[in-house]
């Protein structure tokens, strides 16, 4: 039997209840089961030893069962940004490239990049100007402003695999000119960023 001694200097009875009898020195249970300082129990159809670990190794569950495993290192995080070149002008009527606004994504296996392109843009007479991000061989996500003699910021967001592909910024318009601005310089107000998450 295994006692507790209250405060008022009785005893409580526990009885023969596992918890003291599995630690204590002199059970004959975990005693003879755990061998090595940092030796853990648990329970599978009876006491079991799951030995130390390696330093830095992390305890999982592997079939309902704990089980040390090897830390990995976590999600590989990079960025790229690419400012398009300043006051370009476009009057194509089809998607043609952004110059200076394309970047090369690199190679890793179960990886994603979230890809926004934003340009600060001024449209001249009656125009329809469209921007879109260019990857896989094809045109994707898209936006369009109709409005005439205006400045406006437009903003297309994308998600590729990593797979070393490239991806640029094409624009057109349905007649006249637009001009591409990153002012003040280096502000960044136009830019093609890549964040790369595997």
């Amino acid at each position: 039997m295994y006692y507790v001694k209250a405060l008022n200097g009785g005893q409580i009875e526990l009885g023969n209840c596992g918890l003291i009898g599995a630690f204590s020195s002199t059970s004959g249970k975990a005693d003879t089961v755990l061998t090595t300082n940092g030796d853990m129990l648990y329970y599978n159809n009876g006491r079991q030893r799951l030995p130390k670990a390696d330093n830095d190794d992390v305890l999982t569950l592997k079939s309902g069962l704990p089980s040390w495993e090897t830390a990995s290192g976590g999600a590989t995080l990079s960025n790229q940004t690419i400012t398009p070149t300043n006051a370009q002008t476009t009057t194509s009527t089809s998607y043609t490239d952004i110059a200076n606004c394309d970047i090369d994504l690199p190679t890793r296996s179960g990886g994603k990049a979230l890809i926004t392109l934003q340009c600060s843009l001024a449209t001249s007479g009656s125009n329809t100007l469209r921007m879109g991000t260019y990857f896989d061989s094809a045109i994707q996500n898209t936006c369009e402003d109709g409005s005439n003699d205006h400045t406006m910021t437009m903003t297309v967001n994308s998600i590729d695999t990593l797979d070393g592909g490239n991806v640029k910024g094409q624009w057109l318009v349905s007649a006249n000119t637009a001009t591409l601005y990153d002012a003040p310089a280096g502000s960044h107000m136009s830019s093609l960023i890549t964040f790369e998450v595997s």
